[in-house]
């Protein structure tokens, strides 16, 4: 799962597999889904993410993850 996050837009793409999307849907103002050809989800944008969230408190809590990366850093574990 990849979360991209980009500044011009304000928006946020959680990507859940890296395989082509065929279509997109807007499930509600600001939310995009993302499928693959079989109908699957495989990716959530978020748009306007900063009047949803406070980007100075992101809590995550027991998430099975083996590391962490930022772009251009090291794994942490």
């Amino acid at each position: 799962m990849k979360f991209n996050y980009d500044k011009e837009t304000d928006s946020l793409y959680i990507n859940f597999v890296d395989i082509q999307g065929v279509d997109s849907y807007e499930i509600a103002p600001d939310y995009i889904v993302d499928i693959d050809a079989k109908g699957n989800l495989i990716g959530i944008e978020v748009l306007n993410l900063k009047n949803k969230m406070d980007f100075e408190q992101l809590i995550f809590n027991q998430i099975p993850i083996k590391d962490i990366r930022f772009l251009n850093q090291s794994a942490i574990s």
